[in-house]
């Protein structure tokens, strides 16, 4: 198995719904500048900040990035 090769992070928008069944969050009409290939087997880490402020701006995203190790975890080579 491999690691992700680079970090892949998607921005997200609050939606304003009092629809229950409404999702939370979305980019709608989302344009991809680049190819987006994630083979079976590859393991990551899948994280998601809905809190997450930019120069005060509410900047809820998720990122698919290498997993983490710890010290104890890296290889002594």
């Amino acid at each position: 198995m491999a690691d992700i090769e680079n970090d892949i992070y998607f921005n997200v928008y609050k939606n304003e719904s009092d629809n229950p069944k409404a999702p939370t969050h979305s980019f709608k009409n989302f344009k991809f500048q680049k190819d987006i290939v994630i083979k079976a087997g590859t393991v990551a880490d899948i994280t998601f900040w809905g809190n997450a402020t930019k120069d005060g701006k509410p900047n809820p995203h998720m990122r698919i990035g290498k997993p983490y190790k710890s010290k104890q975890q890296k290889a002594p080579f």
